[in-house]
């Protein structure tokens, strides 16, 4: 699939992201309000019909089985065994890569909501690899119509012992109506509509089943669409991927189509937009040039150079000849528009604005190539995060190898640093030093919906996890020691090849990763990959991503452990020192507690709750004074619920000394001020603890800042939002199913409003 892929982008005011999700989540209601229970429900049986092909699968594994179910679907997404081996059962019966992997998904197909691999499936391709594994890539269709972002993986060793499965499919497919009521020219028309090109055109339509959940961990109805490329002459850069239903007309889904033997072409576009009539400046066999028409000759030659410096890369580390495996021949533009200050890679070829041919520009772009052609990750929510770190790693590695430009330590995780007039735009050990974020929990994780913008931040998890993967270092409360760029290199690649598929989340290159480096370099308990393995938990890729999805939380401990031992003074009371620091916390969907953003004073403050029947606490030991006193903070209510549904609790040991009510009336719109006396503590190191609770209904928040302590007695004006005495109400449990289902979804498209707050 071709996409395209700037090199950068920049966030949006928030005015801009703001009104964009508001629109998205107008479209989202509209369509999913009548359809919300009905997919539960299907989801729910869909899961619910694995149960038995898992018991099964069971008695063949070596080894407990690990399953990650995915949410919106109910089905599985990655299915491997403690042991490494899932069964050996179709070994023994002389099939080829192929049907020894049919086999295992006719027998245990329903684990992935699949029923008839034979008209379900169809084989991409089929893969040996050094270590004489194979892999069998399917993708999934519905009476021959593929469906989007669909594929899964088989992964058997050189015998057809089935070791590992994983990949994104959709259950229930046959359920569908796959005759269209709108026209191919019709759906045309409201493509380019949508796009807003005035010169658009469509070049590429065809009849998919979409789902858009596949991407976007939220439950959605599943629809027949045309998939459609609309493309501009004028303005190659802004090309779009548009989904249109085939039986509505309406826009379903949308993302940038604008993301490559040596053989280089490199053209002079000379600052216009025609990539057709663009005179040729080098081919394979010219050498530098002294003057361009036009445009700089250092831009003709950089663009030139580092292609083939991308193409060594490649070919001596993994074999892989040009871009598709199959000696593509590598075209270049430089000197695209007036002022036009980037890159892309529109699916065919490379374009450059002025000076920006820098060697790890050009990995990066060329690599989106590579991209997809092995994993075909889709350029939009966590996939396209994946897809730009991808080339980000790629790209840096390559210019960390190739001896040109500039690799000082001061700029070595830098990308774009040779961009004349420009410099870097992101950097890979420090994504914070750019506001990209450096972890999944990260404030900075740009949960919007506007796709051109988010995947250029959010690649700055995976980032990183490989630059810690290759340099070392102490991160998160991990120290990971390094296993050095070319073992981390090989084993991204490999991730990126043979196990990631389309819809492919952060949990699924956590584990591609893993299993990666445990075949290539000792297996799990190899120094390499105990150190790999601290990289990605240090940016906590297996988490969850806006609240939802990650790794299965682990079994809690009951109780909290106070923090930090015994207690004296109050620690990190306003929260400046960041997290981990002074405080415990606690949250039901593993949110940050403490958080940056939207502080009573300074730059951080705790954030408690939220919604979906969310327990938040955040606790600290602390030593009264033996003349007693009283405790401090500032606090704001946000809620867009009713009264008697939500609540938070100022304690002591475990006593409720305060009690809040959080509602939409209670609502404070700023911090205000609230204390507890201590007294009756005097002298004793007790454990002081903010708890909030709320139910399944809309969402309510409850911050806290500037905790402090005040010495002596303290006269307290009336609080209007707390409640009187040690009352424990818990939030209602119960509301009608479809209001349930409704509210839900509304928490999770508002979650960046309240993450940005």
């Amino acid at each position: 699939m071709m996409v395209s892929k700037p090199f950068l982008s920049r966030r949006p005011a928030r005015v801009g992201w703001l009104m964009a999700l508001l629109t998205s989540l107008t479209l989202a209601l509209s369509a999913c309000a009548s359809d919300a229970s009905q997919l539960s429900g299907a989801a729910l049986q869909a899961q619910s019909q694995t149960e038995a092909a898992a018991a099964q699968l069971q008695t063949q594994s070596e080894g407990a089985l690990q399953i990650d179910y995915y949410a919106p679907t109910g089905v599985a997404h990655w299915v491997a065994a403690e042991g490494g081996v899932l069964t050996r059962q179709f070994a023994s019966q002389g099939l080829n890569a192929e049907g020894a992997a049919r086999a295992f998904v006719g027998t245990y197909g329903r684990l992935f909501g699949l029923t008839g691999q034979e008209s379900e499936l169809r084989v991409e391709r089929v893969e040996a690899d050094e270590t004489g594994s194979q892999h069998v890539r399917f993708k999934q269709q519905q009476n021959g119509i593929e469906v989007f972002g669909a594929d899964l993986n088989v992964h058997l060793d050189g015998k057809g012992v089935v070791q590992v499965v994983n990949g994104y499919t959709l259950p229930n497919v046959g359920d569908l109506n796959l005759t269209p009521t709108l026209s191919a020219d019709a759906a045309a028309q409201a493509a380019v509509k949508y796009t807003g090109l005035a010169d658009g055109v469509v070049t590429t339509s065809k009849l998919v089943v979409l789902n858009p959940g596949l991407l976007t961990d939220l439950a959605s109805p599943t629809y027949l669409a045309y998939q459609l490329r609309v493309d501009s002459p004028a303005q190659p850069e802004k090309a779009q991927w548009v989904f249109v239903d085939a039986t509505t007309g309406e826009v379903r889904l949308n993302y940038p189509a604008v993301t490559e033997s040596r053989n280089r072409n490199t053209y002079n576009l000379q600052h216009g937009y025609s990539l057709g009539s663009a005179p040729l400046a080098r081919n394979e066999t010219s050498a530098a040039v002294t003057t361009a028409v036009n445009c700089s000759a250092n831009d003709v030659n950089r663009a030139h150079d580092y292609a083939g410096n991308t193409y060594d890369f490649y070919f001596n580390r993994f074999g892989r000849d040009s871009y598709n495996g199959a000696g593509a021949v590598m075209k270049s533009y430089v000197c695209y528009g007036s002022n036009y200050q980037n890159a892309f890679w529109d699916g065919a070829q490379m374009v450059y604005g002025n000076g920006f041919p820098a060697d790890d520009v050009v990995g990066h772009e060329l690599s989106h190539a590579v991209t997809e052609n092995i994993s075909q990750l889709i350029y939009s929510g966590q996939s396209g995060a994946l897809n730009e770190s991808f080339s980000d790693i790629m790209g840096e590695s390559i210019d960390l190898t190739n001896n040109s430009g500039n690799d000082a330590a001061t700029v070595r995780w830098d990308m774009g640093e040779d961009i004349p007039g420009f410099g870097a735009i992101r950097d890979m050990m420090d994504p914070g030093r750019f506001q990209n974020p450096d972890r999944t929990d990260s404030p900075n994780y740009y949960c919007g919906t506007a796709s051109d913008y988010y995947v250029h931040y959010d690649s700055g998890v995976q980032n990183k996890a490989f630059a810690l993967m290759v340099d070392g270092g102490t991160f998160n409360n991990y120290t990971i020691a390094p296993v050095g760029l070319d073992k981390a290199v090989k084993i991204i690649y490999r991730a990126n090849d043979l196990y990631l598929t389309s819809s492919a989340k952060f949990l699924d290159a956590y584990n591609a990763i893993n299993r990666s480096c445990n075949e290539l370099y000792g297996g799990a308990t190899s120094a390499d990959c105990i150190n790999v393995k601290k990289a990605l938990d240090a940016t906590k890729m297996n988490g969850p991503v806006c609240g939802v999805g990650g790794a299965p939380a682990p079994t809690p401990t009951p109780g909290p452990t106070p923090v930090p031992g015994p207690g004296v003074a109050l620690v990190n009371g306003g929260f400046e020192s960041g997290r981990n620091v002074g405080w415990g916390e606690s949250d039901t969907f593993s949110y940050a507690v403490v958080t940056s953003g939207a502080a009573q004073t300074g730059s951080w403050k705790a954030w408690l709750v939220g919604a979906d029947k969310d327990v938040t606490e955040l606790w600290q030991n602390y030593t009264v004074p033996s003349n007693g006193g009283s405790l401090t903070y500032g606090y704001k209510i946000a809620s867009s619920d009713s009264c008697g549904f939500d609540y938070a609790y100022v304690q002591v040991n475990g006593t409720n000394l305060k009690t809040y009510n959080l509602c939409s009336s209670n609502a404070t719109g700023g911090y205000v001020q609230g204390s507890v006396s201590l007294s009756a503590y005097a002298g004793q190191t007790v454990t002081l603890k903010f708890r909030a609770t709320t139910d399944v209904s809309l969402a309510s928040d409850f911050y806290i800042d500037n905790v402090g302590f005040a010495a002596g007695a303290l006269t307290e004006e009336v609080d209007p939002h707390a409640l009187v005495g040690e009352a424990t109400p818990e939030p209602k449990a119960e509301t009608p199913q479809g209001e349930v289902e409704e509210k839900s979804l509304l928490r999770q498209l508002f979650l960046p409003l309240v993450t940005n707050q």
